[in-house]
């Protein structure tokens, strides 16, 4: 698995008070099955990096018990 955060940063809007927050977009990909997962992480801190890849990892899982089976 390949994993990095892609390009620019993206932005979302905190519906409670309207802030403009700034987010990375990570990006985890299988690269024989081209099988890819995006999530926007509010930083490139480690936790944010540990909490993403466990999410990719997890949906990753699910994905191959699911439709590879």
């Amino acid at each position: 698995m390949y994993i990095d955060y892609a390009g620019d940063k993206l932005s979302l809007i905190d519906r409670e008070t309207g802030e403009i927050l700034s987010v990375e977009v990570f990006v985890a990909i299988l690269p024989c099955s081209q099988l890819t997962y995006v999530e926007a992480v509010m930083s490139q801190r480690k936790e944010d990096l540990i909490h993403a890849c466990e999410a990719s990892l997890l949906f990753l899982w699910w994905y191959s018990r699911c439709y590879c089976s």
